[in-house]
């Protein structure tokens, strides 16, 4: 025979919101729940009651079923260990049935009544069910300055509770005699309420002022300050949308110092109040430090020439700098003198190369170098400017040059001397008043068509200042003899050869382009006959 199910209904989610425990569907049936919310994964304990007087079950057989979504909760033991245990019993009140099941976070629990009539289903009663966990918070606020007296909140709620949630904000501040300021302490928490009850937030304390992130900050200037060496000062200020904050300057200096010498450098700043975030990076501003003379040594390496025939020796010098050496600037040049003072006469050579070649008598033992960057060219005695030399006869010739505007100058010394002879005893010279920018040179041992190199010192009160010197004729002609022209080319490299080289062969031509050529032997060097 087949048996059937009834199955009457109850309205759970009525009796949830209303926060009843008992469902009734009809005077027949009553369905009772410890709690209408359990916490998430606790067991539900269901009892579903039917009356005797139940016009549907007289004179029938009956049986108590439990679905759980629409599905059978077995009845049997070892079904009710995996799934909940159901249970059913007659006594003289009625029929009774209990379940226990531990459900997710929300489901539907039917109550149904089984009797022998046609195969049917009939729900005696739905109970929805909710489940739910408590809540916990980690809380963080943040100090707004944009807008005046604003302080935002922002809470992490955590896993989700499945159940209705209210998250009111409580604050708690001492506000002193004078009124609420930015620089007080505030204690700030959460409470979270649900069904189950509720929590709160571990207190939070702090000051606005130190979770507050300033706006962007403005560079004004940078500068450097005289005989404040490897320092750079600089104002700032506070940006001009920022609101005002009491007790705090909107502008401010400060200065930067241990930075090297002579060097440029991109100056940003941010800012930040104790543990407050730190603002957005400002605008860069560029300065430049002053600049000290060079410290430390060179390393040098030097290579001499004896050649017999020779009274001078050739000298090469070779130089770096040593891991000691600071430029403290721009190098503007290396000098290497017979002195020790470079300012001075004697100077063998001046160059911005790290090399330099020149003669010394065989009897010299030391020279001096010495490497300079803008303050070490102060130091030195500045030469004029502008030195022009004009022929003014055959036997004399005018000097000019643009006179030195400083008090430290004492005058001047023209020296000239015969270009195609090297004996120092023809040398001559001649002292010229400070007031004075020309001199004419008006000696019988000038003579036309030889070249004379004339030079103009400045004399100052600590020594002599560099030469300008320029070459000069008092009267030109054409050429007195053809010239020649020495040729010279370097050797094919050793790896490219593929081969033994065993001449070279050279041509040119004349202005009528008549080619001329010949075979040479190995040598770097052809004289040719114009």
């Amino acid at each position: 025979m087949a048996s059937a199910w009834i199955t009457m209904f109850a309205t759970l989610l009525l009796a949830f919101v209303n926060g009843a425990k008992d469902v009734h569907t009809s005077p027949s049936v009553r369905v009772h729940t410890s709690t209408p919310v359990v916490a998430l994964g606790s067991p539900v304990t269901a009892c579903c009651v039917i009356r005797d007087d139940c016009p549907l079950i007289k004179g029938q057989a009956v049986h108590i079923v439990w679905h759980l979504n629409q599905l059978l909760i077995p009845s049997s033991s070892a079904a009710a260990n995996e799934s909940g245990r159901n249970t059913a019993a007659a006594n003289e009140s009625g029929w009774i049935s209990t379940v226990l099941y531990s459900v997710a976070n929300h489901g539907y629990l039917t109550c149904c009544v089984s009797f022998f009539v046609s195969l049917f289903v009939y729900p005696c009663s739905v109970l929805p069910k909710k489940a739910g966990t408590p809540q916990a918070l980690r809380s963080d606020c943040l100090t707004n300055l944009t807008k005046l007296e604003t302080l935002s909140c922002q809470w992490d709620p955590g896993q989700d509770t499945h159940l209705p949630t209210q998250y009111p904000l409580y604050t708690e501040i001492s506000i002193p005699r004078t009124g609420f300021v930015l620089f007080s302490e505030i204690e700030i928490n959460v409470k979270v309420v649900n069904a189950l009850g509720q929590a709160t937030s571990t207190p939070l304390l702090l000051e606005p002022m130190e979770s507050a992130k300033f706006d962007r900050p403005t560079v004004l200037k940078v500068q450097a300050e005289p005989k404040r060496y490897g320092c750079l000062r600089l104002s700032w200020g506070l940006s001009e949308q920022q609101v005002p904050v009491p007790h705090l300057m909107r502008q401010r200096t400060m200065e930067v110092c241990r930075l090297l010498h002579g060097t440029e450098y991109h100056i940003q700043i941010w800012v930040g109040y104790h543990q407050s975030p730190w603002s957005e990076w400002s605008n860069s501003n560029t300065a430049v430090t002053l600049e000290r003379a060079p410290t430390g040594p060179l390393d040098s390496w030097m290579k001499v020439s004896r050649e017999q025939r020779q009274k001078l020796l050739g000298v090469y010098l070779f130089w770096k700098p040593s891991k000691q050496f600071h430029a403290n600037g721009k190098i503007l040049s290396c000098v290497v003198s017979r002195q020790r003072q470079p300012m001075t006469k004697g100077q063998l050579c001046v160059t911005l190369d790290s090399h330099c070649v020149f003669q010394l008598a065989r009897g010299a033992r030391k020279v001096f170098l010495s490497a300079g960057n803008a303050v070490f060219q102060h130091r030195v005695l500045a030469a004029v400017s502008d030195v022009n030399v004009l022929p003014h006869d055959e036997r004399s010739l005018l000097v000019q040059w643009t006179s030195i505007h400083s008090s430290s100058v004492t005058g001047y010394v023209v020296e000239w001397r015969p270009l195609w002879k090297m004996d120092p005893s023809l040398i001559l010279f001649d002292h010229i008043d400070r007031n004075q920018s020309s001199t004419l040179l008006s000696d019988m041992s000038i003579e036309p068509y030889n070249p004379y190199g004339i030079s103009v010192y400045p004399r100052y009160k600590d020594g002599i200042g560099l030469p300008q010197t320029v070459e000069a004729y008092s009267r030109q002609n054409g050429c007195g003899r053809h010239s020649r022209i020495e040729l010279t080319w370097e050797e094919t490299p050793l790896c490219q050869r593929n081969g033994i080289v065993r001449s070279y062969q050279v041509f040119y031509w004349d202005e009528q382009e008549n080619t001329k050529g010949g075979k040479m032997l190995i040598a770097m060097l052809l004289m040719i006959q114009l």
